[in-house]
């Protein structure tokens, strides 16, 4: 029931406050109230401290360790990671992305970039779809593509 990226207590406030709510316009004046019901008790006390965790590891691990042209891996993981999104190249794109690089098309190559979640690459990569042998900027998975619906995960190709 659901893919479980947010906390379920998160979850079902929120639906409560949608479901009292209705058919109804929005009032934007009543959103903070909303905010401060579903994010009433330990939730804010605990988003607080995640995000406090999060800005910790962050400075000590990147900005505090930042050398200039200095390219790591790691850096590179925890900036995706910070921002919950990383962008991949499905596999049966490779050979178009690459015709577009080759012929000085960087933006034309990028738009074939399709944005997961990081979680979401996370899974991949531990199923194996994700092609760690070719390091570089561009992380190639191996996972269905439809020009329309976009990936296809869960598929297999």
């Amino acid at each position: 029931d659901g893919q479980q990226i947010y906390a379920a207590d998160l979850v079902r406030r929120s639906l409560e406050v949608l479901k009292e709510n209705d058919e109804k316009l929005i009032d934007e004046s009543m959103i903070t109230a909303w905010l401060d019901r579903i994010y009433a008790d330990d939730a804010a006390a605990r988003w607080t401290r995640d995000y406090d965790e999060a800005y910790a590891n962050f400075t000590a691990a990147c900005l505090e360790t930042l050398h200039p042209f200095d390219a790591s891996e790691e850096l590179e993981e925890m900036f995706y990671q910070a921002f919950d999104s990383i962008e991949v190249l499905p596999a049966c794109l490779e050979s178009e992305y690459q015709q577009h690089i080759s012929r000085g098309q960087p933006l034309e190559a990028a738009q074939l970039l399709v944005p997961v979640s990081w979680r979401r690459y996370c899974a991949l990569r531990r199923q194996g779809l994700v092609d760690e042998e070719k390091r570089g900027l561009v992380k190639v998975v191996h996972v269905p593509y439809h020009n329309e619906m976009g990936l296809l995960v869960g598929m297999t190709s």
